[in-house]
Formats: structure tokens, C-alpha cells, sequence
């Protein structure tokens, strides 16, 4: 089939027992001082999960179907969040914990244009050191995502966001773009709030970078007028 599916950070289970399952969805229930069920340092959302009757049941009693992220990629939105009092958050600077708060708030804004989506191949690297320029960024990517000797991921696009008065000073973020979303989502969750690239007091903030589909549809028209002349 020439569609690609990739995951969409949910999944089905099924126990034995009624007993079994019931003590999945207690052992998942965060208290007070944190715990619950987590992979990888992320908490995970355990929900029963509905039969066909009541799935079929709650969209009509919302008034119809769950509109679906379509070409948006919402369910990427969420990806390397951090939230406050979560294992990942542990050692977290509380500037940076207030950056990340004000990255996910002025998305979340932006989100409610239905002309802008998430990328899936492009991200947007916050909490940079001033003195990082793009060169150096990207050889830090290559050496930092190389894998077990093999080759790095292939970088179509790495750019430090510079000001345009004066000496060009980095503004502390950059956008990097690969040719493929698996080695996007592996980039950020290697990078995502490591502690080892910066040092720990300033981690990057590794999020996919947002794209309005207006500005698209305009850099293809131009490029399409180019190929013309």
C-alpha cells in the first residue's frame, strides 16, 4: 500500500480477567506523590475502553463524529511536553519549566487558527546557548543522533534563528528538518530535555515545529512560478 501509517500514541489491551483489568486502572492512577504507570519517563492515560454501542452512543450525544486531525497532526502537538511534577521534570530548571509553559500556551493558541498543523518532519529547537551557530548545531546533531556507529539521520534543513539588526545575534532557537518523520520523532525524543548536550540547568526544548498551510500553499506557487520561467 503506498500510505505509510505511523503511530498515534494510543493502544488497545485486552486482560483475562474483569480483576486484571481493574487493577491496571488502579495501578495507572497518579497520587499525590507522583507514580503511576510510565514508559520511557512519560505517564501513561489508561482509560476502559468503550463497546461499539457507546462509542457509537457518545458521537451522537456530542452531535456527531469526532472531528478527525486530518492533515494537522494534532496528536504530534503533545510530543516532548513535560509535565510539572512528572518523573521527566525531575532536575528541571524552574526557568525552564516556565519556558516549556510558555511554548505549550502560545501553541496552543496558534492551534486554534485551523489553518496551522504540526509538521512531521520539521522541529522547532528552543533554549539554545547564544554562541551556537547553525554549523555547529548541525554537527552536534549528527554526532549526538548517530547510532550505534551507523549513519546519522538526513537533515534537509538546519537553521539558528538570528536577529536581523546589528551583529545577527542567535535568538536561542533554531528549526531543523529531516526527510523523514521516524528520524524527526527519534531526533526529539533524543534531544528533548537532555540533560548531557547543555549541561542541566539549560536543556533544549524540542517540539515539532508548526507550519500555517497558507504560507505553504504561497511558497509552492512561487516555486511553481520558478520551475516555469
Amino acid at each position: 500500500h503506498q500510505h505509510r501509517h505511523f503511530p498515534t500514541g494510543s493502544a488497545f489491551a485486552q486482560f483475562e480477567t474483569q480483576e486484571g483489568a481493574q487493577k491496571c486502572l488502579e495501578a495507572a492512577q497518579e497520587g499525590p506523590e507522583g507514580g503511576g504507570l510510565r514508559l520511557d519517563g512519560r505517564g501513561l492515560r489508561v482509560d476502559p475502553a468503550l463497546s461499539r454501542d457507546q462509542a457509537q452512543q457518545l458521537r451522537g450525544s456530542s452531535g456527531g463524529a469526532r472531528p478527525r486531525t486530518g492533515t494537522r497532526n494534532l496528536y504530534l502537538a503533545r510530543e516532548g511536553a513535560i509535565r510539572p511534577g512528572s518523573q521527566a521534570a525531575e532536575g528541571v530548571s524552574d526557568s525552564d519549566m516556565a519556558k516549556r509553559a510558555r511554548f505549550e500556551e502560545l501553541k496552543r493558541r496558534r492551534l486554534q487558527d485551523p489553518n496551522v498543523g504540526v509538521s512531521r518532519t520539521r522541529l522547532c529547537l528552543h533554549n539554545l546557548p547564544k554562541a551556537l551557530d547553525t554549523p555547529r548545531l548541525r554537527a552536534l546533531l549528527q554526532k549526538t543522533l548517530r547510532q550505534n556507529g551507523g549513519p546519522p539521520p538526513r537533515i534537509k534543513e538546519c537553521r539558528v534563528m538570528r536577529e536581523l539588526r546589528g551583529q545577527g545575534q542567535s535568538l536561542g532557537f533554531a528549526f531543523v528538518e529531516f526527510e523523514a518523520h521516524e528520524e524527526a520523532l527519534g531526533a526529539l525524543r533524543r534531544l528533548n530535555n537532555n540533560p548531557e548536550l547543555f549541561g542541566p540547568h539549560k536543556r533544549p526544548i524540542v517540539e515539532f515545529a508548526l507550519e500555517d498551510r497558507r504560507k505553504l500553499r504561497l511558497r509552492e506557487q512561487r516555486i511553481q512560478r520558478g520551475l516555469v520561467r
